[in-house]
Protein backbone atom coordinates (compact mmCIF):
# COMPACT_ATOMS: atom_id res chain seq x y z
CA UNK A 1 0.00 0.00 0.00
CA UNK A 2 2.78 2.45 0.97
CA UNK A 3 4.69 1.51 -2.16
CA UNK A 4 1.64 2.28 -4.33
CA UNK A 5 1.18 5.68 -2.67
CA UNK A 6 4.88 6.44 -3.21
CA UNK A 7 4.58 5.61 -6.91
CA UNK A 8 1.57 7.92 -7.27
CA UNK A 9 3.42 10.74 -5.50
CA UNK A 10 6.49 10.26 -7.72
CA UNK A 11 4.22 10.42 -10.79
CA UNK A 12 2.11 13.43 -9.77
CA UNK A 13 4.76 15.53 -7.97
CA UNK A 14 6.85 16.38 -11.10
CA UNK A 15 3.67 17.53 -12.88
CA UNK A 16 2.79 19.88 -10.01
CA UNK A 17 6.37 21.18 -9.82
CA UNK A 18 6.34 21.72 -13.60
CA UNK A 19 3.11 23.70 -13.43
CA UNK A 20 4.45 25.77 -10.52
CA UNK A 21 7.61 26.54 -12.52
CA UNK A 22 5.38 27.48 -15.46
CA UNK A 23 3.40 29.91 -13.29
CA UNK A 24 6.66 31.32 -11.90
CA UNK A 25 7.95 31.77 -15.46
CA UNK A 26 4.79 33.70 -16.35
CA UNK A 27 5.10 35.94 -13.29
CA UNK A 28 8.72 36.92 -13.96
CA UNK A 29 8.07 37.40 -17.69
CA UNK A 30 5.02 39.61 -18.11
CA UNK A 31 5.24 39.59 -21.92
CA UNK A 32 4.97 35.82 -22.14
CA UNK A 33 1.65 34.25 -23.12
CA UNK A 34 0.35 32.46 -19.98
CA UNK A 35 -0.56 29.39 -22.04
CA UNK A 36 3.03 29.10 -23.24
CA UNK A 37 4.29 29.17 -19.68
CA UNK A 38 1.76 26.57 -18.51
CA UNK A 39 2.46 24.39 -21.55
CA UNK A 40 6.21 24.48 -20.99
CA UNK A 41 5.76 23.75 -17.28
CA UNK A 42 3.41 20.86 -17.98
CA UNK A 43 5.75 19.51 -20.66
CA UNK A 44 8.68 19.64 -18.23
CA UNK A 45 6.61 17.86 -15.57
CA UNK A 46 5.57 15.12 -17.99
CA UNK A 47 9.16 14.55 -19.11
CA UNK A 48 10.46 14.33 -15.52
CA UNK A 49 7.56 12.12 -14.43
CA UNK A 50 8.17 9.80 -17.38
CA UNK A 51 11.87 9.58 -16.56
CA UNK A 52 11.10 8.69 -12.93
CA UNK A 53 8.65 5.98 -14.05
CA UNK A 54 11.08 4.51 -16.58
CA UNK A 55 13.91 4.47 -14.03
CA UNK A 56 11.61 2.79 -11.50
CA UNK A 57 10.70 0.05 -14.00
CA UNK A 58 14.33 -0.40 -15.07
CA UNK A 59 15.32 -0.91 -11.43
CA UNK A 60 12.65 -3.57 -11.00
CA UNK A 61 13.71 -7.19 -10.58
CA UNK A 62 12.38 -8.39 -13.93
CA UNK A 63 12.81 -5.59 -16.47
CA UNK A 64 11.78 -7.88 -19.35
CA UNK A 65 8.27 -8.06 -17.89
CA UNK A 66 8.04 -4.23 -17.74
CA UNK A 67 9.52 -3.40 -21.16
CA UNK A 68 6.22 -3.50 -23.03
CA UNK A 69 4.55 -1.44 -20.30
CA UNK A 70 7.33 1.17 -20.50
CA UNK A 71 7.06 1.45 -24.28
CA UNK A 72 3.25 1.64 -24.28
CA UNK A 73 3.31 4.40 -21.64
CA UNK A 74 5.94 6.38 -23.55
CA UNK A 75 3.81 6.07 -26.71
CA UNK A 76 0.71 7.19 -24.79
CA UNK A 77 2.54 10.19 -23.34
CA UNK A 78 3.80 11.14 -26.80
CA UNK A 79 0.26 10.88 -28.17
CA UNK A 80 -1.19 13.04 -25.36
CA UNK A 81 1.47 15.70 -25.88
CA UNK A 82 0.86 15.67 -29.64
CA UNK A 83 -2.89 16.17 -29.12
CA UNK A 84 -2.23 18.92 -26.59
CA UNK A 85 0.19 20.63 -28.96
CA UNK A 86 -2.34 20.42 -31.81
CA UNK A 87 -5.08 21.99 -29.66
CA UNK A 88 -2.84 24.82 -28.47
CA UNK A 89 -1.64 25.55 -32.00
CA UNK A 90 -5.16 25.42 -33.46
CA UNK A 91 -6.46 28.06 -31.04
CA UNK A 92 -3.21 30.02 -31.52
CA UNK A 93 -2.36 30.07 -27.81
CA UNK A 94 1.27 29.24 -28.63
CA UNK A 95 3.48 30.47 -31.50
CA UNK A 96 3.91 28.46 -34.71
CA UNK A 97 7.58 27.71 -34.02
CA UNK A 98 6.35 25.04 -31.60
CA UNK A 99 5.47 23.03 -34.73
CA UNK A 100 8.97 21.54 -34.56
CA UNK A 101 7.86 19.60 -31.47
CA UNK A 102 5.76 17.41 -33.78
CA UNK A 103 9.00 15.88 -35.06
CA UNK A 104 10.18 15.17 -31.51
CA UNK A 105 6.87 13.69 -30.33
CA UNK A 106 6.45 11.73 -33.57
CA UNK A 107 9.95 10.25 -33.28
CA UNK A 108 9.26 9.23 -29.68
CA UNK A 109 5.96 7.58 -30.65
CA UNK A 110 7.45 5.71 -33.62
CA UNK A 111 10.41 4.48 -31.56
CA UNK A 112 8.16 3.39 -28.68
CA UNK A 113 5.68 1.52 -30.88
CA UNK A 114 8.58 -0.09 -32.76
CA UNK A 115 10.12 -1.40 -29.55
CA UNK A 116 6.70 -2.52 -28.33
CA UNK A 117 5.89 -4.51 -31.48
CA UNK A 118 9.35 -6.13 -31.60
CA UNK A 119 9.08 -7.09 -27.95
CA UNK A 120 5.62 -8.61 -28.47
CA UNK A 121 6.80 -10.61 -31.49
CA UNK A 122 9.83 -11.97 -29.61
CA UNK A 123 7.72 -12.83 -26.58
CA UNK A 124 5.13 -14.63 -28.69
CA UNK A 125 7.88 -16.62 -30.45
CA UNK A 126 9.44 -17.58 -27.13
CA UNK A 127 6.04 -18.45 -25.69
CA UNK A 128 5.22 -20.84 -28.56
CA UNK A 129 8.65 -22.44 -28.22
CA UNK A 130 8.16 -22.92 -24.47
CA UNK A 131 4.70 -24.44 -25.02
CA UNK A 132 6.14 -26.99 -27.48
CA UNK A 133 8.96 -27.70 -25.04
CA UNK A 134 6.50 -28.27 -22.18
CA UNK A 135 4.50 -30.76 -24.28
CA UNK A 136 7.65 -32.80 -24.99
CA UNK A 137 8.70 -32.66 -21.33
CA UNK A 138 5.31 -33.81 -20.06
CA UNK A 139 5.16 -36.60 -22.63
CA UNK A 140 8.54 -37.97 -21.51
CA UNK A 141 7.69 -37.58 -17.83
CA UNK A 142 4.42 -39.42 -18.43
CA UNK A 143 6.23 -42.27 -20.24
CA UNK A 144 8.70 -42.62 -17.37
CA UNK A 145 5.81 -42.61 -14.92
CA UNK A 146 4.20 -45.52 -16.77
CA UNK A 147 7.51 -47.41 -16.78
CA UNK A 148 7.89 -46.76 -13.02
CA UNK A 149 4.38 -48.12 -12.41
CA UNK A 150 5.19 -51.26 -14.42
CA UNK A 151 8.54 -51.78 -12.66
CA UNK A 152 6.92 -51.28 -9.27
CA UNK A 153 4.37 -53.97 -10.15
CA UNK A 154 7.12 -56.37 -11.29
CA UNK A 155 9.10 -55.70 -8.13
CA UNK A 156 6.11 -56.48 -5.92
CA UNK A 157 5.12 -59.65 -7.80
CA UNK A 158 8.50 -60.97 -8.96
CA UNK A 159 11.22 -59.83 -6.54
CA UNK A 160 13.95 -61.76 -8.31
CA UNK A 161 13.43 -60.46 -11.84
CA UNK A 162 15.75 -57.92 -13.47
CA UNK A 163 14.37 -54.45 -14.17
CA UNK A 164 14.73 -52.17 -17.16
CA UNK A 165 16.02 -48.62 -16.76
CA UNK A 166 13.99 -45.43 -16.96
CA UNK A 167 14.50 -43.18 -19.96
CA UNK A 168 17.15 -40.52 -19.27
CA UNK A 169 18.30 -39.65 -22.81
CA UNK A 170 15.84 -36.78 -23.18
CA UNK A 171 17.13 -35.13 -19.97
CA UNK A 172 20.41 -34.22 -21.71
CA UNK A 173 18.47 -32.34 -24.39
CA UNK A 174 16.19 -30.74 -21.81
CA UNK A 175 19.10 -29.49 -19.73
CA UNK A 176 20.60 -27.55 -22.64
CA UNK A 177 17.19 -26.13 -23.58
CA UNK A 178 16.45 -25.09 -19.99
CA UNK A 179 19.57 -22.91 -20.02
CA UNK A 180 18.50 -21.12 -23.20
CA UNK A 181 14.77 -20.72 -22.57
CA UNK A 182 13.16 -18.20 -20.26
CA UNK A 183 11.38 -20.78 -18.08
CA UNK A 184 9.69 -20.13 -14.76
CA UNK A 185 11.84 -21.15 -11.74
CA UNK A 186 9.21 -23.48 -10.23
CA UNK A 187 8.94 -25.41 -13.53
CA UNK A 188 12.73 -25.82 -13.70
CA UNK A 189 13.05 -26.84 -10.04
CA UNK A 190 10.32 -29.49 -10.34
CA UNK A 191 11.91 -30.85 -13.50
CA UNK A 192 15.38 -30.98 -11.91
CA UNK A 193 13.93 -32.80 -8.89
CA UNK A 194 12.39 -35.47 -11.16
CA UNK A 195 15.62 -35.71 -13.14
CA UNK A 196 17.71 -36.35 -10.01
CA UNK A 197 15.23 -38.97 -8.79
CA UNK A 198 15.27 -40.68 -12.21
CA UNK A 199 19.07 -40.91 -12.21
CA UNK A 200 19.06 -42.25 -8.64
CA UNK A 201 16.50 -44.91 -9.56
CA UNK A 202 18.52 -45.99 -12.60
CA UNK A 203 21.63 -46.22 -10.43
CA UNK A 204 19.74 -48.42 -7.94
CA UNK A 205 18.39 -50.60 -10.77
CA UNK A 206 21.93 -51.12 -12.09
CA UNK A 207 23.17 -52.15 -8.64
CA UNK A 208 20.22 -54.50 -8.15
CA UNK A 209 20.73 -56.10 -11.56
CA UNK A 210 24.42 -56.64 -10.73
CA UNK A 211 23.42 -58.39 -7.49
CA UNK A 212 21.06 -60.66 -9.44
CA UNK A 213 23.85 -61.43 -11.91
CA UNK A 214 26.08 -62.55 -9.04
CA UNK A 215 23.33 -64.67 -7.51
CA UNK A 216 22.58 -66.34 -10.86
CA UNK A 217 26.18 -67.34 -11.58
CA UNK A 218 25.74 -70.66 -9.78
CA UNK A 219 27.09 -72.22 -6.64
CA UNK A 220 30.86 -71.84 -6.23
CA UNK A 221 32.93 -74.91 -5.24
CA UNK A 222 33.46 -73.70 -1.66
CA UNK A 223 30.09 -74.34 -0.02
CA UNK A 224 30.86 -72.48 3.20
CA UNK A 225 32.06 -69.42 1.28
CA UNK A 226 28.90 -69.55 -0.79
CA UNK A 227 26.69 -69.57 2.29
CA UNK A 228 28.30 -66.35 3.55
CA UNK A 229 28.36 -64.84 0.07
CA UNK A 230 24.73 -65.73 -0.55
CA UNK A 231 23.50 -64.22 2.73
CA UNK A 232 25.28 -60.93 2.02
CA UNK A 233 23.96 -60.67 -1.53
CA UNK A 234 20.43 -61.60 -0.53
CA UNK A 235 20.49 -58.94 2.18
CA UNK A 236 21.66 -56.38 -0.37
CA UNK A 237 18.98 -57.52 -2.81
CA UNK A 238 16.31 -57.17 -0.13
CA UNK A 239 17.57 -53.69 0.74
CA UNK A 240 17.60 -52.60 -2.93
CA UNK A 241 14.07 -53.95 -3.41
CA UNK A 242 12.78 -51.90 -0.48
CA UNK A 243 14.64 -48.81 -1.65
CA UNK A 244 13.34 -49.11 -5.22
CA UNK A 245 9.75 -49.62 -4.07
CA UNK A 246 9.98 -46.40 -2.09
CA UNK A 247 11.65 -44.53 -4.97
CA UNK A 248 9.09 -45.78 -7.50
CA UNK A 249 6.24 -44.51 -5.32
CA UNK A 250 7.97 -41.14 -4.98
CA UNK A 251 8.59 -41.03 -8.73
CA UNK A 252 4.95 -41.80 -9.55
CA UNK A 253 3.73 -39.20 -7.04
CA UNK A 254 6.11 -36.46 -8.24
CA UNK A 255 5.37 -37.16 -11.89
CA UNK A 256 1.62 -37.05 -11.31
CA UNK A 257 1.91 -33.69 -9.53
CA UNK A 258 4.15 -32.35 -12.30
CA UNK A 259 1.67 -33.40 -15.00
CA UNK A 260 -1.32 -31.97 -13.13
CA UNK A 261 0.27 -28.71 -12.03
CA UNK A 262 -0.58 -25.58 -14.03
CA UNK A 263 2.57 -23.58 -14.70
CA UNK A 264 1.35 -20.10 -15.58
CA UNK A 265 3.27 -18.88 -18.65
CA UNK A 266 5.78 -21.59 -17.73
Amino acid sequence: MNRLITKKIVTILPLLIGLILGVYYILINENVNPMIGLFLGFLLGVVVSTLFSVISWIKSKYISESLEKIMSNIFLIGLILTILLTVLLSVQWIPNYFNSLYILFGSIMVAAIGFYINSRLENEKEYRKIIRFSYIVKDNINNNKKIAEKLNYILNKFGGRKLEHLNIVFFDILTSEMIIMDLKPDFVLDLISIKELTFNINDSISKRNNILNLLNKGIPPEAELYDIYDDIELAELSYMNRKLKKDFKTMIKKSSKFLEKKYHSI
